[in-house]
C-alpha cells in the first residue's frame, strides 16, 4: 500500500516536473529563440568597420564596464529595439534576466562587446562610431583611452547633462577614470 502511494507520487512528482519544464521551454521560445533571427540580424547590420574596435577602446570598455554589466545593457537594449511589446514591469524584468543568461550562449564575448559598443546610446544616435564622429570628428578606430573614457561617461550621463551640469560629468568621468586605473 505505501509502496504504490510512492509510485503514485513518484508519478505525479514527475509529470510536475515534466509539465513544468514543458512551460518553461514554451516561456524561453516565446520569450527569446523567436527573437532570435531578428538579434542575429542587428548583429549582421553592424557596419564591418564597428566590428574592430582599436586596442586602447576594447581596454577601456573591458575594464571599466565588467561582461556582466555589458551583457546586461545589450539586453535591455536589444529588448526594446526587438521586443518593445508594452508588458508589466514583471515580465520586462524577466524578460531581461533570460535574455542576460541566454546572450552569453548566444554570442561570444568579442561579439557582445561589438554589440556593446553598437548600443551605447548617444544624444541623436548610438553606438561608438557614432558618439566618435559627434564628439571627436574621429573613427571609433582612431580613438584613444581618455576618449573612450569620455564617451562612456557621455553615454551614460542623463541627457544634456554634459552642457547643463559639467561638474556632475566630470564627477561620473573621474568615477570611471579611477574605475579604469585599478582594474586588473
Amino acid at each position: 500500500m505505501i509502496r504504490r502511494a510512492l509510485r503514485i507520487l513518484l508519478v505525479g512528482i514527475t509529470l510536475v516536473v515534466g509539465l513544468s519544464a514543458i512551460g518553461f521551454a514554451c516561456f524561453i521560445y516565446t520569450r527569446f529563440f523567436r527573437y532570435q533571427a531578428e538579434v542575429d540580424t542587428v548583429y549582421g547590420r553592424i557596419p564591418a568597420e564597428d566590428r574592430h574596435v582599436s586596442a586602447a577602446v576594447r581596454r577601456v570598455l573591458e575594464k571599466v564596464e565588467p561582461d556582466s554589466t555589458r551583457t546586461w545593457i545589450v539586453s535591455r537594449s536589444l529588448l526594446a529595439q526587438i521586443a518593445p511589446a508594452r508588458v508589466g514591469r514583471a515580465e520586462w524584468n524577466l524578460r531581461g534576466v533570460l535574455w542576460d543568461w541566454l546572450l552569453p550562449r548566444r554570442f561570444d564575448p568579442e561579439q557582445r562587446l561589438i554589440l556593446f559598443a553598437h548600443v551605447l546610446p548617444f544624444d541623436g544616435g548610438s553606438g561608438l562610431t557614432y558618439g566618435a564622429g559627434k564628439y571627436f570628428g574621429k573613427r571609433a578606430s582612431e580613438l584613444d583611452e581618455s576618449e573612450a573614457l569620455q564617451l562612456l561617461a557621455i553615454a551614460f550621463s542623463p541627457r544634456h547633462e554634459l552642457a547643463t551640469h559639467p561638474d556632475r560629468f566630470r564627477q561620473r568621468l573621474q568615477t570611471m577614470t579611477q574605475r579604469y586605473r585599478t582594474a586588473d
